[in-house]
Order: structure tokens, then sequence, then C-alpha cells
């Protein structure tokens, strides 16, 4: 049941279109491991129709619409000279799910240092956590370009 006055439909295209950009960013990264580096590329240039579901599953537009209506919903509270307490509450409710993504990664990090102990762990773990755009290229490492 949803609470009193939240639209459910508006609720559904955030929460389609958040779950379709984190799948696309994970499908659209290839990581490529050497003893030496990690690097990052994309399959869009190995595959020829895959650029088509790019344009299929274009959800950003959408994204971004959603996200500004709920934001304008929210500022409809809003009180002249009440700035800091309505940009707190808002912050407030981005902090803990940040940083309990960031502890993850970290925690993640700490785990393939013990593990494997890899010198560009970190940097791994930053550029898994940070994926570059579609058809751009990332290396982190030791390794240095021929």
């Amino acid at each position: 049941m949803a609470e009193p006055g939240r639209d459910q439909y508006v609720d559904f295209l955030r929460s389609f279109s958040l779950v379709v950009v984190v799948v696309w960013h994970w499908m659209f990264t290839i990581l490529v491991v050497t003893p030496q580096s990690i690097t990052s590329t994309n399959p869009i240039g190995f595959n020829r129709w895959l650029w088509v579901g790019t344009w299929l599953l274009q959800v950003m537009p959408v994204f971004f619409f959603v996200g500004g209506y709920t934001h304008h919903r929210a500022f409809a509270d809003y009180v002249p000279g009440d700035s800091r307490r309505f940009l707190r509450r808002r912050l407030g409710r981005l902090f803990l799910p940040a940083t309990f993504l960031i502890a993850a990664w970290v925690g993640a990090g700490w785990i393939l240092e013990a593990a494997a102990d890899p010198d560009w762990t970190w940097s791994a773990v930053l550029l898994a956590s940070s994926s570059p755009p579609a058809g751009r290229r990332q290396s982190c490492g030791t390794s240095k370009p021929d």
C-alpha cells in the first residue's frame, strides 16, 4: 500500500528507469584484467546491432523528468527562509544509502586485497563503482602504454 499523496505510477517510472540504467551500465562494461592492470571497455563496438538496444531502452529522459517532478512535489512544502531545513532533509535521505554503498565497495576492496593482493585493488574498486561512459576506455593500475 502506497503512502497517502504518493503517485504509484511516478514511483513505478522512477524504479523502472533506475533498474534499466543500472542493468545497462553493468551490461555495457567489460573489465579486462591482467596482472599489471585492469581496463574497461564496452561490447557495443564488438556486437554489430547492440546499439539498437540503447535506443529501445532510452530511459534517461524519463529518469530526469520523474526526478524533477518528485523534487517539485517535495519543494511544494518549502517555506521561504527555510532553505537549510529543506536541503538538510533532502541530503539526509541520500547520505545513509550512499554511505552503505561506499562501505560495500571498500569492503570488497579489502577482501580482494586480502585474497589476491594485486597492485591495482583500489583502482579496480574505484573503476567498478564508477563505470565509464559507453565508448570510452579507462585504465588503471601499474601498466604503461605501449
